[in-house]
């Protein structure tokens, strides 16, 4: 009489089938998580050499500004008038190979970052990790011909101009010392706080774009339209070092959260700085500085304005 087949258990039989599974599984814990974790260190290794690279740009650059301004050289057009100016002008031995990482014009992904310039104005531009242009994962320098501004940063605000006129942020700023309290459209990161007798916060977006505002004890009888005369004055003499070669585009009195004042509009393409000084009833002074760039500077200096017109209130 023939013997039957063994019999598995119920708990044996499922193991037996599982265990492709289990083996599969296994394999990707094994192969995909360290692949995961590489790529999160070259991420992290790609920004650092990046920063670091355009850390030396800036450097770089500005002295190239100056030296442009005297007329010593011409101020670059694009990559190899660049990389001859860092071998001729400034010694350095580079390399104009598009996928050397000796080449300092290429980021710490192995890509080539973009050197735009306008007359004076220009731009360098990692794609960052995504190797796309005009993402938000970008790092950039941005800065004019003669020094005089300078920008880095990451990407792009998410945020459309039809967005700032109606998104705030969650909750009103008020500084420390209760002298004010404002609201500005979202997602901007406060990148300068100080505070004493003169509070100042600086407030910064993405996308070329800060909001500077300082409050301090203002002296009594203060005239906006001899104040405004006066800086008019230094700005036309060319007295103020941080706004050499500006042009005064607009000015005017103007009357903001129950305060007297006045607003100068700058431009020195693509920049476009608005300045106001504002004086309390009681004496608190007021400094608001709106700066923007690029080609849609004005739209979004309106915006930034007028948020700033219906948020500020003055303690």
């Amino acid at each position: 009489m023939a013997e039957s087949p063994a019999r598995h258990s119920p708990a044996r039989t499922f193991f037996l089938r599982a265990l492709p599974v289990l083996l599969i599984l296994v394999l990707a814990l094994v192969f995909l998580v360290p692949a995961a974790f590489r790529s999160c260190l070259s991420d992290q290794g790609g920004q650092l050499v990046t920063r670091a690279k355009l850390k030396n740009l800036k450097v770089t650059m500005a002295q190239v500004s100056v030296l442009a301004v005297q007329g010593d050289i011409s101020f670059p057009e694009n990559h190899s008038d660049l990389l001859a100016l860092l071998e001729q002008e400034f010694g350095q031995r580079v390399s104009q190979e598009e996928d050397d990482p000796e080449n300092p014009l290429v980021d710490g992904w192995g890509d080539l970052m973009r050197f735009k310039a306008d007359e004076d104005y220009y731009e360098i531009r990692s794609s960052g990790a995504d190797g796309v242009m005009d993402t938000p994962d970008d790092i950039y320098l941005l800065g004019d011909g003669a020094g005089e501004y300078i920008f880095d940063g990451e990407g792009e605000t998410s945020l459309s101009r039809q967005d700032f006129l109606t998104q705030t942020d969650p909750m009103p700023f008020q500084d420390p010392k209760g002298y004010y309290e404002i609201h500005l459209p979202g997602e901007y990161t406060v990148i300068r706080f100080s505070s004493g007798e003169r509070s100042e916060a600086a407030f910064s977006y993405a996308r070329d774009m800060r909001v500077t505002v300082s409050a301090e004890p203002g002296q009594a009888g203060w005239q906006p339209q001899a104040a405004l005369d006066q800086r008019l004055e230094v700005l036309r003499r060319e007295e103020d070092e941080l706004y050499w070669e500006f042009t005064v585009v607009g000015y005017d009195l103007v009357s903001m959260a129950g305060a007297s004042g006045y607003a100068v509009t700058l431009e020195k393409r693509p920049v476009l700085v608005k300045e106001m000084k504002l004086v309390s009833p009681a004496a608190l002074g007021m400094t608001i500085t709106l700066v923007t760039s690029g080609a849609e500077a004005l739209p979004i200096m309106d915006v930034l304005e007028q948020a700033v017109r219906d948020t500020l209130v003055i303690k």
